[in-house]
């Protein structure tokens, strides 16, 4: 098993900073293209919603990735109490389109979301486990 961990402040330039770390860590990894571009992609959209939405009262995001011998996991974590749902459909501001957007391909993939809370229930992680190859 391979494991990457780090923490970064839920500012607007963590989210590509974390991609870029984590995109680095993959390609040493092995993860093969398609499964690093969707794990990009997810973890960059929980990034982003931790920065957008929990930034008022975590200061910080912690992001761990491991990758196993068929899978892999990413699991984002802040200290905003507020567990979100998927929406059906977007907002009427247009927003509410990004944790469907990562529920859909984990699905699609064959993998899965959970949403823990922290067991003081002042926080929460977002945890996606999908499947892989190695490159």
């Amino acid at each position: 098993m391979h494991q990457v961990t780090f923490s970064l402040p839920t500012t607007d330039t963590s989210v590509p900073k974390a991609r870029h770390q984590v995109g680095a860590a993959l390609a040493r990894y092995g993860l093969d293209p398609p499964s690093t571009d969707t794990a990009l992609l997810i973890l960059t959209e929980l990034v982003t919603n931790a920065v957008i939405h929990a930034s008022d009262l975590s200061p910080r995001v912690d992001i761990a990735v491991a990758v196993r011998s068929d899978h892999l996991v990413i699991a984002v974590h802040d200290r905003h109490p507020h567990r979100p749902r998927v929406l059906p459909a977007c907002r009427p501001d247009g927003g509410g389109w990004g944790l469907k957007m990562v529920t859909d391909l984990t699905t699609e993939s064959g993998g899965t979301v959970e949403m823990p809370a922290d067991p003081d229930r002042h926080g929460k992680t977002v945890r996606v486990t999908l499947p892989h190859r190695a490159a």
